[in-house]
């Protein structure tokens, strides 16, 4: 008999554990958002905000994962306390240990949908420049969003940097600083973006060297291809992804009015990558 109660324990703490699972969003991103390397290889960015209950929801419907920012979420101080802008983020990045080296070939897939408040702009994926080490030096390539009225507003643009130099000044000594050359693509309005969910595909081989490759793809559309080197900075060793929100704006804006910058949504339906493009299009 007391065996019998001792299993019966066992298996409502089981399913106990497994309901909570199922409700928590953190949980749900990690296992069922994320897939391939991604599931494995990526953990939440240090400077991320942490408060998963206020900004992540799972919307069952669509069985995607919701990240919600807006300006009450202080943003870590590294954001935050810039001159020039202030920041937020909630972002999920390549371990450090699994940064991808150079002149190896990555696919990743990448399915979302935005509902972007006004007075701000957006990154909602990155590439970044890494050391050797696989430390973090530079952003290289991203698509953001931007509604802000002094830069072509309510669009979706792919942005690729090539850069020159990397450096520091002794007003925001956290933040990096660049020298580089910005080439801007137009994907799309941003109300496009907010109607239904973007599947996007990526072949990517970061190089130094002319076998350098960068496709995209977008709804089935070839809508970006570039060839070369593409990642020319001496102290480059390899390349790091990011996913997620990274909200920015004018710091002179949140002094004049914070109300204006309103919130934004980003959901998330799939985000994989792997080393055979075969298993991104199944």
């Amino acid at each position: 008999m007391k065996k019998f109660l001792t299993i019966i324990i066992i298996l409502i703490f089981s399913t106990t554990q497994l309901f909570a699972a199922s409700k928590n969003p953190l949980k749900i991103f990690k296992k069922k958002i994320l897939g391939g390397d991604a599931k494995k290889k990526m953990a939440l960015a240090y400077d991320s905000l942490t408060k998963h209950k206020d900004i992540l929801h799972y919307n069952e419907d669509e069985e995607a994962i919701e990240i919600t920012l807006d300006y009450s979420m202080k943003g870590h101080p590294e954001d935050w306390d810039l001159s020039d802008e202030q920041a937020q983020r909630w972002e999920f990045v390549t371990k450090k240990k699994n940064f991808y080296k150079l002149g190896k070939e990555v696919y990743l897939k990448y399915i979302f949908k935005l509902n972007a408040g006004q007075n701000h702009s957006a990154n909602i994926w990155q590439i970044v420049g890494t050391q050797d080490d696989g430390n973090i030096i530079y952003p290289a390539m991203q698509i953001r969003y931007t509604t802000d009225q002094d830069d072509l507003p309510n669009r979706v643009q792919f942005y690729y940097k090539q850069i020159e130099e990397v450096f520091w000044t002794d007003i925001d000594p956290s933040a990096n600083r660049f020298k580089s050359t910005t080439y801007k693509f137009d994907i799309g309005s941003l109300h496009s973006f907010n109607k239904r969910y973007q599947t996007a595909l990526f072949k990517i081989k970061p190089s130094k060297k002319d076998d350098g490759e960068f496709i995209m793809w977008l709804n089935g559309k070839r809508v970006l291809e570039f060839y070369g080197p593409n990642m020319i900075l001496d102290l480059t060793g390899g390349i790091a992804f990011k996913i997620g929100l990274y909200r920015y704006w004018s710091t002179e804006m949140a002094e004049k009015d914070p109300k204006m910058i309103e919130p934004s949504v980003l959901s998330i339906k799939e985000y994989a990558i792997s080393k055979d493009c075969q298993k991104n299009n199944g």
